[in-house]
């Protein structure tokens, strides 16, 4: 995740960080759509989903990651 998510990766392509990160974007969340209590969603392995959140967010997209099911 880590290494998918990485800036220099983001800048060539987000669809591997989207992949892993698809799921879990709950874990960088306030509020009641949190779950980064939840040890199920195994939110500290998923850490490098963060930068994602955070490129949407600077992006001021507010776009959620795409359906991939």
């Amino acid at each position: 995740v880590v290494e998918a998510c990485d800036d220099n990766k983001l800048t060539e392509s987000l669809a591997d960080c989207q992949r892993l990160c698809h799921g879990h974007t709950c874990c960088f969340e306030e509020g009641e759509s949190s779950c980064k209590d939840d040890v199920e969603k195994d939110c500290p392995v998923y850490a490098g989903c963060k930068a994602l959140n955070l490129r949407n967010s600077f992006l001021g997209s507010g776009i959620d990651l795409p359906r991939l099911d």
